[in-house]
């Protein structure tokens, strides 16, 4: 489900998860209802899900339309989130590795650069 935000007239902002088809009756209030602003456009669309642009509305029905959509736009996918950690823990391991890898200075030096800082 993707995020909307919603500001109101006395500057509060709240970000909320709404369904698609949700977005516009599920408005939350403050002072009144909230004024949905324009956020950072994402676009995901599942296999047999109809989805809408947030950027212009236009209707995306299948992966080759969403394709065809993204190239025209020149937009691009997000780099899973996944992936990201996946990656993270990965440059982790090697950092440690090599840290490993590093050799210990004896205690008694150590000591005498810590009275020297």
């Amino acid at each position: 489900m993707p995020v909307y935000s919603y500001r109101c007239s006395c500057g509060a902002v709240k970000d909320q998860y709404s369904r698609v088809s949700e977005r516009d009756s599920n408005i939350p209030t403050c002072h009144g209802p909230m004024t949905r602003q324009l956020s950072v456009a994402f676009i995901g669309v599942q296999a047999n899900i109809h989805a809408i642009s947030p950027i212009d509305g236009t209707p995306l029905t299948s992966r080759r339309q969403r394709a065809e959509y993204m190239k025209r736009n020149s937009l691009e996918d997000a780099v899973p989130a996944a992936e990201t950690i996946r990656n993270a823990k990965a440059r982790k391991a090697e950092n440690e590795r090599l840290a490993a890898q590093i050799p210990k200075l004896p205690e008694h030096v150590v000591r005498q650069l810590q009275a020297q800082a």
